[in-house]
């Protein structure tokens, strides 16, 4: 049971990052042969002139007094005025689509068995022929499926495992060019990329193309970013035993890692990541850099160059020899997802972590079973009071995961209205919440509320409820990120959300800017070894095994493996995403 949960947390948390090593992900490679014959799953597909019956779903793809498409699925006339979706659900004959994507579900097999997805089918008269691959073996089976030739005709997520990214493939032939098609065959989505303009520059290459439709992040409102998911969080009851207060200032944390080490006799007063450096950055950020690649007045940085890092080191060099880190941080990593032994048996009291793994989570899973036993969420800290902390991993983004038309499929205007569909509010509903009066309602303000069906079921409460019915993080068109405070979460969870969000994400660099294919493999011959170099000699400088005096010797040696060249395609990236 506690593996499960844990897999089953983490696969919900880690969406726009996938973050190797959290949990427990089922190889789920059940399907035979699927990747090879995936290419000719589409020969039974019905006729793509099917112009389908009237509409009876949220989602009317009607779109006014516009002409009529041509049938064939293929991109309207250079020049031609929008034109008429020929596609309305559900179609009047049954027609098929195979779709590839990355699936860790512990309790569902074959996403055709989830209940939301048998509605999808009743509602579109649309089959999917789905052919999934346990999230671990991802990346190698999608490079066989790459040489192999045979694509289905949708693939999920390939901005992760396709080298140059989309718009490469689009180049390479592999996937189709989308900007002809969107206006005619995807309404809802066409719609939500002209309601707001960093939509639009997220979604659209730097040349102008659509060469993917991405997934959405949003609340039951609004297309939005997440929420900040990870953080510094620290033991409340310690502090109230050790009479302080939540720290704010880095003088504040060292008076109470201190107090924690000599009056709690804890062994490792704060956990930190195995490379030295969590990814937000969290102490980094008071001193005004991040761990690699960040914008300040719109020139792009790396931190461990800048004076800031040298002054981290020093901070933890002598922590560190104070007893107040963890001696053995290398080994007990604590990036994101610390050694909750560690914590919960009272050898540590702070921590950077997942909102998820709180206060309930150690008592849920036996880590600790002391009553006054609680996590609490507490800011970035500062080197004077009222200084503005920064974070440096980017959850807030609004655009997630990539869905892509492969060449060869036979009906790409098919494909593309059934992925809209997903954009409709039925779509949406039946993606997140699942199916209306069982896992959910609407409750008098409009907004969905799960059902005790989810929320008291005994066996599998909350989120693993929702596991039998909808594709969870491995969906598509717009994704609920408020979902785990609904379904699952205490309250502690919540605030910890709600004081991590304050930092500011004005020094990140946009996670939809892009490279061209000659700057992202020069880029990745180059920074590869810099990023070993930074993470070798950060571990060294902290723990002394490398003099900080050596540390001018270190910058100029990430020059010499040809840093600046890294920093000038960031840059270039940056300009050009800027003007998008």
């Amino acid at each position: 049971m506690r593996k499960k949960v844990i897999a089953f947390l983490l696969l919900f948390a880690l969406t726009v990052v996938s973050l190797a090593g959290c949990g427990k992900q089922e190889e789920t490679d059940k399907k035979k042969d699927t990747t090879a014959d995936a290419g000719g799953q589409n020969s039974d597909q019905a006729d793509s002139e099917q112009k389908g019956s009237e509409s009876s779903n949220k989602a009317d793809l009607q779109q006014g007094d516009q002409e009529q498409a041509d049938p064939d699925g293929q991109a309207p006339e250079e020049g031609s005025s929008a034109q008429t979706n020929p596609y309305t659900f559900p179609l009047a004959e049954k027609a098929e689509l195979s779709v590839w994507l990355a699936w860790g579900n512990d309790y569902i097999e074959d996403p055709n068995d989830l209940i939301s997805i048998q509605e999808f089918e009743k509602n579109t008269n649309v089959h999917i022929n789905w052919v999934y691959v346990g999230s671990t073996e991802a990346s190698e089976k999608f490079g066989l499926m790459m040489a192999s030739g045979n694509y289905p005709d949708i693939i999920r997520g390939a901005d992760a495992y396709y080298t140059g990214g989309v718009a490469t493939a689009v180049q390479d032939g592999v996937f189709v060019e989308l900007t002809d098609y969107i206006d005619t065959y995807m309404p809802n989505y066409r719609a939500l990329r002209e309601s707001n303009p960093e939509i639009k520059r997220a979604t659209t290459t730097d040349d102008g193309r659509v060469v993917a439709v991405y997934t959405l992040a949003c609340d039951d409102k609004e297309v939005t970013g997440e929420a900040q998911w990870v953080g510094m969080a620290v033991r409340r009851d310690w502090l109230e035993d050790v009479n302080q207060e939540v720290p704010i200032t880095i003088e504040d944390w060292h008076t109470m890692l201190t107090a924690f080490k000599e009056e709690k006799g804890c062994q490792a007063p704060l956990l930190i990541a195995g490379d030295g450096v969590d990814l937000p950055g969290h102490f980094l950020s008071a001193y005004g850099v991040g761990p690699e690649f960040y914008r300040v007045d719109g020139q792009v940085h790396y931190g461990p160059a800048e004076e800031g890092y040298r002054e981290y080191l020093e901070l933890f060099h002598t922590w560190y020899e104070e007893g107040l880190i963890d001696k053995n941080f290398v080994t007990n990593d604590a990036a994101m997802n610390p050694p909750f032994d560690v914590i919960g048996t009272g050898g540590a009291g702070a921590t950077c972590m997942i909102w998820p793994f709180t206060t309930d989570y150690f008592h849920t899973m036996g880590y600790n079973d002391e009553e006054d036993f609680y996590m609490v969420g507490v800011p970035s800290p500062v080197l004077t009071e009222g200084d503005t902390a920064y974070n440096f991993f980017n959850t807030r983004a609004i655009t997630k995961e990539t869905v892509c038309i492969s060449n060869n499929c036979k009906d790409v205007g098919l494909a593309l209205s059934w992925i809209d569909y997903l954009y409709s509010d039925e779509g949406y509903y039946l993606n997140n919440y699942g199916v209306e009066n069982d896992t959910y309602v609407i409750n008098a303000d409009g907004i969905p509320e799960f059902t005790e069906n989810v929320t008291n079921d005994p066996e599998h409460a909350g989120l693993e409820k929702l596991a039998f019915y909808t594709l969870s993080q491995s969906s598509f068109g717009k994704y609920n990120w408020t979902l785990m405070g609904k379904a699952w979460s205490g309250t502690d969870q919540l605030l910890c959300e709600e004081v991590w969000d304050l930092d500011s994400d004005e020094r990140q660099l946009p996670p939809s800017m892009s490279m061209t294919e000659e700057e992202s493999y020069q880029y990745a011959s180059i920074y590869t070894d810099i990023k070993t170099l930074v993470d070798e000699m950060t571990v060294k400088f902290i723990t002394g095994t490398e003099a900080l005096s050596r540390y001018d010797t270190f910058v100029q040696n990430l020059y010499e493996h040809g840093l600046q060249t890294c920093i000038d395609i960031q840059q270039a990236a940056y300009e050009r995403y800027m003007n998008r």
